[in-house]
């Protein structure tokens, strides 16, 4: 199935697009994560739920997390990230 067929069934049956739907999965993953697992890094949690990099990851966190929990607030970069 293409891309905008996937995009077109996700906004009829899921009332959003696919991109918006695929993260939001993806965040729920991730919060599941922090909660179960508090030795995971921020850049394994974004790994594991499909990110390539921590700095997609975090924008895409922050965006679908207005409130978000303490550990996130106050989690420091990965050394060498920018």
């Amino acid at each position: 199935m293409s891309y905008s067929a996937s995009s077109f069934d996700a906004q009829k049956y899921m009332g959003d697009s696919f991109s918006r739907v695929i993260t939001a999965y993806r965040m729920r993953a991730a919060r599941l994560l922090m909660e179960m697992d508090a030795s995971l890094t921020l850049t394994d949690i974004a790994s594991i739920v499909g990110y390539s990099s921590y700095s997609g990851f975090w924008k895409a966190f922050k965006r679908c997390n207005d409130n978000l929990a303490d550990r996130s607030q106050k989690a420091p970069l990965p050394s060498g990230e920018n």
